[in-house]
């Protein structure tokens, strides 16, 4: 059975209201994985999800997509050319 988040909390940008598809961050926000909006479910707020990045974290890839790919042993799109006569 799929449970559902009482009325009222459900995403306010996409409306998923199954529990199993909203993740709690902390005490007070919520993570849709539905559309990856942030927001706090007791007053409708979508939040900033840049609040949720961890600095402190190299691997975290909600920043700088380019140092997190080489953090992570990647090249960049820089390292692999990113226009069409790169291909020629």
């Amino acid at each position: 059975m799929i449970e559902k988040v009482e009325k009222g909390k459900e995403c306010p940008r996409c409306g998923e209201d199954e529990q199993d598809l909203l993740e709690w961050l902390n005490d007070t926000d919520v993570l849709c994985q539905s559309c990856q909006t942030t927001y706090n479910p007791e007053t409708g707020e979508i939040l900033d999800s840049s609040a949720f990045d961890d600095p402190a974290d190299p691997g975290d890839m909600d920043g700088d997509f380019d140092s997190g790919m080489r953090d992570a042993g990647f090249g960049t799109d820089e390292s692999y050319g990113s226009g069409a006569s790169d291909i020629l």
